[in-house]
């Protein structure tokens, strides 16, 4: 490894993408350790508790959008549509 003063941004980059893809592959193995001695003690039955439940590793986030958001959202969109009939800004 080179000196890390002598790095450009791009290297920088590239290697911080590489490292986090490591620790996650490392994640993804302790995982698998942890999940399989929980199923094979008989703690936990395998119908019960997938191995995601068990332990997330933030691959899908799922973002959902409250009702107070969706209303703020039309209200803005009928004053657009007002204002654009009307010819204000």
């Amino acid at each position: 490894m080179s000196d890390f003063n002598d790095w450009t941004w791009a290297d920088f980059c590239i290697k911080a993408y590489a490292y986090n893809r490591m620790e996650k592959n490392d994640w993804y193995k302790v995982r698998e350790v942890a999940y399989a001695s929980l199923i094979g003690g008989g703690v936990v039955s395998s119908k019960k508790m997938s191995k995601e439940k068990f332990m997330p590793l933030g691959d899908k986030v799922k973002e959902e959008v409250n009702k107070d958001q969706v209303n703020a959202f039309m209200k803005a969109q009928m004053e657009y549509l007002k204002n654009k009939k009307n010819g204000t800004k």
